[in-house]
């Protein structure tokens, strides 16, 4: 399952691991990408959890959702993202995106 965290911010980046492992005892293998031009930097952001836990990788893209060029995902979520600011101007090239996908969101 491959999931996608859009508007992610330092906020997200510093969830704790163990609060994405239920995702990962409910779905399976679980790939997040947390994407977002205020997300902390990528290079500390994969965090596979031990052998013995469930699988769970956690990947840190400082960008737009737009410009990821990530391919789609099995289900895309903004929370607190600021849909609201700017009208919603600035999301609406990733909300196309989705659409075009047909992603659910």
């Amino acid at each position: 399952v491959i999931i996608h965290f859009l508007g992610a911010s330092r906020a997200e980046c510093a969830t704790p691991r163990a609060t994405f492992r239920d995702l990962a005892a409910c779905l399976g293998p679980v790939e997040l990408h947390l994407v977002g031009p205020d997300a902390c930097s990528a290079s500390a952001s994969e965090a596979p959890l031990p052998s013995e836990g469930p699988d769970l990788s956690v990947h840190v893209h400082t960008t737009s959702y737009e410009k990821s060029n990530l391919s789609p995902p099995t289900l895309a979520v903004a929370l607190n993202a600021g849909l609201q600011e700017h009208r919603g101007r600035r999301w609406l090239p990733a909300v196309r995106q989705l659409l075009d996908s047909k992603v659910p969101t």
